[in-house]
């Protein structure tokens, strides 16, 4: 499907993360059709890794872009780190739940004012 005929269905041309893995920080992306289509990164530290910034472009979901990002962050993480951990947005849990993440707890994230005394 040629991208400027309108919208994009089809799958990235790869669907294969670059990654860069640092001393304590391993990165992911896929690129489709020149624009970032999913990334993702993971901090690794020696008591757990903490997954942060899953994103998949809304024109590029549903295709299993997120699932190789997490995929590519556990590979690189799994020799440095024993357990990852991530806070994930209600829309991916499911995916999680298949990588066989466990919920540990639900999570609240609140927001008020300081200046109104809440």
């Amino acid at each position: 499907m040629n991208r400027n005929a309108g919208s994009n269905t089809s799958r990235p041309r790869s669907t294969r993360p670059r990654r860069h893995v640092g001393a304590s920080l391993a990165e992911a992306t896929i690129y489709g059709y020149g624009e970032l289509a999913a990334s993702g990164r993971m901090a690794m530290l020696p008591t757990g890794a903490v997954a942060d910034m899953i994103v998949t472009d809304p024109a590029h979901r549903r295709r299993g872009l997120a699932r190789a990002v997490m995929t590519a962050l556990a590979t690189a993480a799994a020799p440095r780190s024993p357990t990852a951990y991530l806070a994930a947005s209600p829309q991916g849990h499911p995916l999680y739940t298949t990588l066989g993440w466990t919920t540990l707890t639900p999570l609240l994230v609140a927001r008020t004012s300081v200046a109104s005394g809440g």
